[in-house]
């Protein structure tokens, strides 16, 4: 994700106090791994099938939206609705021509009128903007193709699951359902902690490909990458600093022969999707 500024949808109830205390329990005596250990969490066996990892978002996400839905303040025909959806299409179709996940990958773009800046997405293929967002950081064609090519990474890298599969190998003795291991996530900074190395790791990968994705279609990075600047402006040190690098170093660390993507990029289609960090 690029921005989310907080963890859970608006409009949850209290029925995770009793879940959470036993979760809380389970993080006596461990150790907050060394970024040496990232191999280990990239590993292809991962612990949840994509099928589990779908599932607990997709009801995660509905209940994240669904304020907005009943307020009519969700997907409304605006001027940037379209513009959200003809960008996402774009990179999707190209997405398509490099990644068999994402040509079976159910893509849903939601853009909800909700006060704070999100910019996620989801593993089951949803994308989320907020208007607040696009107001916060008034994103060009380009810088949007970025962000928005930044989250059809994740989704096509598997990261949500190689997140959650990394908290149930750090925390959990038995088998941890999908769905709570993203409660611990979301509402444990100790467990963020443990994983802060995964998630600048992903944030990078993601950076890179969303950048390929956006000058694949026609951007220029030199544009896209000005989103970092308004961020700098913004936020500081950036939003999430412990599951992201600011946003000094997350422009520094594209490659600094950035004006020659487009040539380089030209012939980018077809080529195997590289999830590498």
């Amino acid at each position: 994700m690029i921005v989310k500024r907080h963890s859970r949808g608006i409009g949850e109830g209290n029925g995770k106090t009793a879940l959470m205390g036993l979760l809380t329990a389970l993080t006596i005596g461990l150790m907050i791994p060394s970024a040496g250990g990232l191999s280990d969490d990239l590993r292809v066996a991962y612990e949840y099938t994509s099928a589990e990892v779908i599932a607990a978002t997709e009801k995660d996400l509905d209940l994240s939206l669904a304020p907005y839905k009943r307020a009519g303040a969700l997907n409304r025909d605006t001027p940037d609705l379209v513009r959200v959806k003809d960008l996402s299409a774009a990179l999707i179709k190209l997405a398509m021509h490099e990644s068999e996940l994402a040509r079976n990958v159910r893509w849903r773009i939601y853009l909800h009128e909700g006060r704070l800046a999100e910019a996620y997405s989801r593993a089951g293929g949803q994308i989320v903007l907020s208007s607040a967002f696009l107001e916060r950081y008034q994103p060009d064609d380009a810088q949007l193709a970025f962000i928005i090519g930044h989250e059809v990474a994740h989704v096509l890298c598997q990261h949500e699951r190689i997140r959650l599969s990394a908290v149930w190998r750090r925390n959990a003795p038995q088998q941890l359902l999908a769905q709570y291991a993203m409660e611990y996530l979301d509402t444990e900074p100790m467990v963020r902690a443990q994983i802060a190395s995964i998630a600048s790791s992903q944030e990078r990968t993601a950076d890179r490909i969303g950048m390929e994705f956006a000058a694949a279609i026609g951007v220029d990075p030199l544009e896209a990458v000005r989103f970092f600047d308004t961020s700098i402006a913004k936020d500081g040190g950036g939003i999430m600093p412990d599951m992201h690098d600011s946003p000094v170093e997350r422009k520094a660390k594209l490659p600094q022969d950035i004006a020659t993507y487009p040539p380089l990029l030209a012939t980018r289609r077809g080529q195997r999707l590289n999830c590498a960090p």
